[in-house]
């Protein structure tokens, strides 16, 4: 009678052990990263990570921010619902074309599938100048026309006073307006040129108005 009163004590105990542990490796696991194309097939209320490049911000009332990540190898779009938080928002940390992570709950309005973040789900990996070159801008202008981005790249001259920023192997370019003189000075050098994606009209062809530049990193 003893021997199976200890028993009962030893197994409860072992299984007391194993649910902490189980609960403490369920509580460390990551979440499956996925990439955005695949986010519709995931069944809501999974959670996954993915990464993107920022293409649109926006907040609500109440406080939360939305947040669309897009996919440039495929063009594919997922927005990220942000939950208010204390703190930081999103929007504070990121900024129109940087790279981040997002962590969250894969969720369903209508037709439309999205991402549920909470607090600190949103993680930059790496700013625009460095995250967003000019082949994927060239592929993906739409996604940024009227925004302001920062790219990095050679100021290479354009005749007369005009100049164009080029990638370092010189295969892709755009042109560059406004900045006359603060860009005459850092001809030749590397750059990160902050200003507004347009689509000029006349020539249909994209122009970055330049707001700032500075010395590339």
């Amino acid at each position: 009678m003893r021997a199976s009163v200890k028993d009962a004590k030893a197994l409860a105990f072992i299984e007391a052990v194993l649910l902490v542990a189980l609960a403490l490796l369920s509580a460390g696991s990551e979440p499956p990263v996925v990439d955005i194309p695949s986010v519709p097939s995931i069944d809501e209320g999974t959670v996954v990570r993915v990464s993107g490049h920022v293409v649109d911000i926006w907040a609500w009332d109440d406080g939360s921010e939305n947040l669309v990540l897009a996919d440039l190898a495929s063009g594919a779009t997922l927005r990220a619902l942000c939950r208010p938080c204390p703190g930081a928002q999103p929007s504070d940390r990121a900024s129109i074309g940087d790279l981040v992570s997002a962590t969250g709950e894969v969720a369903r309005s209508g037709l439309q599938t999205m991402l549920v973040v909470e607090a600190g789900g949103i993680v930059l990996v790496s700013q625009s100048e460095e995250a967003l070159g000019l082949e994927e801008l060239a592929s993906n202008w739409a996604l940024f026309e009227r925004d302001e981005i920062s790219l990095r790249g050679l100021l290479v001259p354009d005749g007369g006073a005009s100049f164009v920023l080029s990638d370092l192997g010189m295969t892709r370019a755009l042109r560059l307006s406004g900045g006359g003189t603060e860009l005459a000075r850092l001809v030749g050098q590397v750059v990160v040129v902050t200003g507004v994606l347009e689509m000029d009209a006349a020539t249909m062809s994209l122009e970055l108005r330049v707001e700032s530049a500075a010395p590339g990193r």
